[in-house]
């Protein structure tokens, strides 16, 4: 075989790969095993699976380096350990939802070739956030996605920005709100608002609760496309704008800057596309054909901006380099 055949070979296969590793999360094994190795016969009996399949699909993990055999017992290796429910970076949940809704949406590819229409919605039916509000258990999944990656970004968020200036701090599409408490914990004179849509805002409201926090920081919901009843000295947008194209994201930018006083802040946290990162091109391509949103470059990102009517003050980098803090104000 040549090198080329070889090459286009592995892209063919490489779908598979991923079905294989969702099945894996989705069945547990990882977290199975990693309380304690196992044979196959315990592991089956634990899963409730059929052993001579469940020994055929384990060589897999083995061949993906997910797991290891040793004398007929299977343990987790290091990467392994990244699809565990106790993983901080939530790797397992993100697996969980890209086969659920990524994959879904590239067999409708040629839906959005066709005709510029979002592949997503055309398998789904409806808008992939709808989606979710009538199906519970995926806004589950969801949100637990968030929530792990939340509390770990704050972390690497909080080692470069300060945000003890600020007296009032909205992060509008907040989520669970796992963010803005970590944020509000690190900075004690500050009041902070969250603000999503109702059912989530209200959500949002018991975790804040739980962390003793209902006192400085409150909760508002409705949607970033109509406008924001708070007004605050930083706002923010965490992972909010590439879940939607340039006009909607002017939108959403708009009704900021309708909200922000003079001298306020917005803080846009996201990823910066490059064109070698294979990574968030792949992202890119994910949020094309599941919401029409998109990575941006820095050149995107000003053009975008300006359009609204804000302008980049500064870029931080968040390590370990994955995603930026683009800071900007008015431009007026």
């Amino acid at each position: 075989m040549s090198e080329n055949s070889s090459l286009l070979s592995r892209y063919l296969y490489d779908g598979l790969r991923t079905e294989i590793l969702f099945h894996a999360v989705k069945l547990n094994i990882v977290d199975h095993l990693l309380k304690e190795p196992m044979s196959v016969k315990d592991l089956a009996q634990t899963i409730q699976a059929h052993p001579p399949s469940l020994d055929r699909f384990l060589r897999y993990l083995v061949l993906f380096g997910i797991i290891e055999c040793k004398d007929g017992i299977f343990s987790v290796t290091s990467l392994g350990s990244l699809l565990s429910e106790d993983h901080e970076e939530g790797v397992k949940y993100q697996y969980l939802m890209v086969s659920n809704y990524a994959m879904k949406a590239a067999q409708h590819l040629d839906h959005t070739i066709r005709t510029g229409g979002v592949a997503l919605e055309h398998a789904l039916g409806m808008q992939v956030f709808d989606y979710m509000k009538q199906h519970p258990e995926d806004n589950e999944l969801f949100l637990k996605m968030v929530k792990k990656h939340s509390k770990m970004f704050a972390r690497q968020l909080l080692s470069v920005y300060d945000f003890s200036p600020f007296k009032h701090i909205v992060d509008v599409g907040g989520a669970d709100g796992a963010l803005l408490i970590e944020i509000l914990k690190s900075t004690p004179n500050a009041q902070g608002t969250l603000f999503d849509l109702l059912p989530v805002a209200e959500e949002a409201a018991k975790m804040i609760a739980e962390n003793k926090l209902s006192e400085r920081c409150k909760t508002a919901g409705g949607s970033f496309f109509d406008s924001l009843p708070v007004v605050g000295d930083c706002y923010i947008l965490k992972h909010v704008l590439h879940d939607w194209n340039d006009e909607k994201c002017e939108q959403i930018l708009r009704n900021v800057g309708k909200s922000m006083a003079p001298e306020s802040k917005l803080l846009i946290m996201e990823s910066i596309l490059a064109p070698v990162d294979y990574v968030f091109q792949m992202i890119d391509f994910m949020m094309w054909i599941q919401t029409d949103g998109k990575e941006r470059s820095i050149s995107d990102f000003e053009t975008l901006l300006k359009s609204a009517d804000f302008k980049i003050s500064r870029l931080i980098t968040i390590p370990p380099g994955k995603y930026t803090i683009i800071e900007t104000v008015l431009n007026k």
